[in-house]
């Protein structure tokens, strides 16, 4: 396991956990998008090739309004 993988997916359940999923779509580029009941995503994300299935990406803003993305595609690169 990666060293960060521990760390990242107890982030990622800590933005979903006790949230109820309000709807389910396709975005603009046909990505599924799980819309959760506080107006955050889960984002499948997938390859430029469109190949998949691709990672869970949660999106949320900060109190600043910066867009914040916790998913495993951040261990890109870790051995």
């Amino acid at each position: 396991m990666h060293a960060n993988m521990k760390k990242i997916l107890k982030q990622l359940n800590d933005k979903v956990r006790g949230r109820k999923i309000k709807k389910i779509f396709y975005d603009h580029k046909d990505f599924p998008v799980i819309q959760l009941d506080d107006d955050t995503g889960i984002w499948i994300q997938r390859d430029d090739e469109c190949n998949g299935p691709g990672v869970a990406v949660h999106v949320s803003q900060d109190k600043d309004g910066k867009q914040v993305e916790v998913g495993t595609f951040q261990l890109r690169g870790e051995q």
